[in-house]
């Protein structure tokens, strides 16, 4: 794991405080990798899917889609599919039980730029009922440009079994 420099955000440096990342990740909160293509998966075309126009204030000083928008559109995407009941019960909020983001992987493939048409497909995976797939194509590319891939793994919310997730200090 990497962050930016704080001073003038161009050059890679160490995260800080890594031993605390290192305790809260664990090698099994890792969604399981999948191929990249560079065509829509067969898979695409039998999930749900959710069309958003890129706004402008979605995208950083180099006019493509920040990195950090892909978070929020899988959230709005996964919220979209839970109100047309295309998810199972147990994922399809972040509040239920088991619909909680525990971890995410997210391969940026090209950068849209705003004005562009996203079509997102969610699907769950197949093996692990836990984990959620989302891929972003640009439709209007002959046979769909595939700009963006992640998989999210869900679970129980961290404080939930520790006395309701009520407590008198922080976990912080």
């Amino acid at each position: 794991m990497v962050a930016v420099d704080p001073q003038d955000f161009t050059k890679p440096v160490p995260v800080p405080n890594i031993d605390l990342f290192r305790q809260v990740l664990k090698p099994d909160a890792v969604p399981p990798v999948y191929a990249i293509e560079a065509t829509p998966s067969e898979r695409h075309r039998a999930a749900f899917c959710w069309d958003v126009e890129v706004r402008a204030s979605d995208c950083d000083n180099l006019q493509h889609i920040n990195n950090a928008i892909y978070g929020y559109l899988m959230e709005d995407t996964r919220r979209a599919a839970a109100e047309a009941n295309a998810l199972p019960e147990a994922l399809a909020r972040p509040s239920d039980a088991g619909g909680f983001p525990r971890a995410v992987r997210i391969d940026y493939l090209d950068q849209p730029q705003a004005g562009d048409v996203l079509s997102i497909s969610l699907w769950p995976d197949e093996v692990d009922s836990s984990v959620l797939h989302f891929e972003f194509t640009l439709p209007l590319y002959p046979n769909g440009k595939v700009v963006c891939k992640a998989s999210l793994m869900c679970g129980e919310h961290p404080a939930a079994g520790s006395n309701g997730g009520s407590s008198s200090h922080s976990k912080l």
